[in-house]
C-alpha cells in the first residue's frame, strides 16, 4: 500500500484502563480506523478509508493504447490498477515493481491467447535458464500470477496456465540453521531495548516480523490456562492463537502503560520495515554471531518453546505454515544444539519420531 500521507494518530484510555487508538486522515479530520474495527491498519479497506475521506474517486484503469489491445501489455496494466494489485503488502509490490517490469520487457508484445498454446512453457523456461535459480522462480511466480489473473478476467480469454507447472529451481533448506542459546544471549545483550523487545518476542511467539510490528495489547486475552495472543496473521490471513510464556509476559508486563503497541520502534510508534533491518543487522554483527542468522530463524527456537508450552506438534505446523515433517524436523534440529531441552524435546517428539520410523522402514 503506497505511504498515506497526514495521518493524525491518537490513543484515549477507557474506563477499565485500556487504550483505543484512533487514526484520523487529517489532523480534525474523520476518523479513518480505530482499535476493534474489523479491517487492519494498512489493508485495502483502510485505504479505502482513507481515500473516501479525501473525497477521492477510486483510482481507474488508463486508457489502453491501440497497440497493445490484445498483447500480454495490456493483462499487465490491468494488472496493476487491480484490487488484488493494491491488496499486496508493501514488500509484495517491491517484489513485483521488479519483476513485472522484466516480463514485460520478455512477453509484452506476446498476444494473450498464445498463453493458451502448452508451447509457452518452452519459451518461458528458455527465457529462465539465463536467469540465477532464485531469479528463475520470482520469474516464474510473477507471470504465472499475471496469467492467473487474465484466466480470471473473462475478457481476456484465456483458459490455461501452463506456466504454474514450471518447476521451481531454487532449494533452499534452512532447517538445520537455528538459533543458539549462546547467540541469542549475545543478541540480547548488545540490542537496543525496543530492538531487544522485538527480538524476544519473535523467539517466544515465532510471530513474523508483520505481525509483531503490530501486535498490540488488545491482542492479548486471559485464559482458564493463563494469558494468549489472538491473530490473524497478515500472510495467511489465519485466525491464531498463542501462548504467553513466562519471558513473552516480562516483554509484556513491562510495556509503558500508555504505550499499545506491545513492539514499539525507539520512537514509539510502528517499525519501519526497512530501519528494522539495518538495526537488526547492526547487532548481529555487533554481537559477533553468525551472519547468515536471520530473524526469521529464530521461528525453530519457537516452535519448540510452544511444543513445551502444550501445543501439539500438528498446531505448530499449521501455525508455522509447515508441514508435520518439517516441524518435527526443525524442533529435533533445535533440540540437538540446546542439550538443556533436548531429553524433554524428545519425549514430547516421540510419537511423531515413531511414525516417521515407520514410514521409513516401509519404504524400504
Amino acid at each position: 500500500m503506497p505511504r498515506l500521507k497526514g495521518i493524525a494518530r491518537t490513543r484515549r484510555q477507557r474506563k477499565d484502563g485500556s487504550f483505543v487508538e484512533y487514526h484520523f486522515a487529517w489532523r480534525g479530520g474523520p476518523c479513518i480506523w480505530k482499535t476493534g474495527d474489523r479491517h487492519e491498519v494498512d489493508d485495502r479497506d483502510y485505504e479505502a478509508a482513507y481515500h473516501r475521506a479525501h473525497g477521492r474517486e477510486p483510482e481507474k484503469a488508463p486508457p489502453v493504447p491501440a497497440r497493445d489491445i490484445g498483447h500480454f501489455r495490456e493483462v499487465i496494466r490491468a494488472f496493476l490498477t487491480s484490487d488484488d494489485y493494491r491488496g499486496y503488502s508493501d514488500a509484495h509490490k517491491r517484489d513485483l515493481e521488479i519483476w513485472i517490469p522484466r516480463v514485460e520487457a520478455e512477453f509484452g508484445d506476446t498476444v494473450i491467447v498464445a498463453f493458451n498454446d502448452p508451447r509457452i512453457k518452452r519459451v518461458a523456461e528458455t527465457w529462465r535458464r539465463g536467469l540465477a535459480p532464485r531469479d528463475a522462480d520470482k520469474a516464474k511466480f510473477t507471470l504465472s500470477r499475471l496469467v492467473r489473473f487474465a484466466i480470471e478476467d473473462e475478457n481476456f480469454g484465456l483458459e490455461y496456465n501452463h506456466i504454474r507447472s514450471l518447476k521451481t529451481r531454487y532449494k533452499c533448506d534452512r532447517s538445520a540453521i537455528v538459533w543458539r542459546p549462546e547467540e541469542i544471549a549475545a543478541f540480547e545483550k548488545v540490542a537496543a531495548e525496543p530492538l531487544r523487545r522485538f527480538f524476544v518476542m519473535s523467539v517466544e511467539t515465532g510471530l513474523r516480523p508483520g505481525d509483531l510490528r503490530r501486535l498490540t495489547r488488545n491482542h492479548i486475552e486471559d485464559t482458564e490456562k493463563g494469558r494468549r495472543i489472538f491473530l490473524r496473521t497478515s500472510k495467511r490471513k489465519r485466525d491464531v492463537s498463542i501462548p504467553v510464556t513466562t519471558r513473552a509476559a516480562e516483554i509484556i508486563d513491562a510495556t509503558p502503560a500508555g504505550q499499545l503497541l506491545i513492539c514499539a520502534s525507539p520512537t514509539g510508534l510502528v517499525w519501519d520495515a526497512g530501519n528494522f533491518g539495518s538495526d537488526f543487522r547492526a547487532a548481529r554483527k555487533a554481537a559477533k554471531i553468525r551472519s547468515e542468522l536471520r530473524l526469521y530463524d529464530t521461528r525453530g527456537t519457537a516452535a519448540t518453546l510452544l511444543l513445551h508450552a502444550g501445543l501439539g506438534l500438528d498446531e505448530i505446523a499449521v501455525w508455522m505454515g509447515w508441514s508435520l515433517q518439517y516441524a518435527g524436523q526443525m524442533i529435533a534440529t533445535y533440540a540437538r544444539v540446546d542439550p538443556d531441552k533436548t531429553d524433554a524435546t524428545l519425549v514430547k517428539l516421540q510419537p511423531w519420531l515413531a511414525q516417521r520410523a515407520a514410514r521409513m522402514a516401509a519404504a524400504k
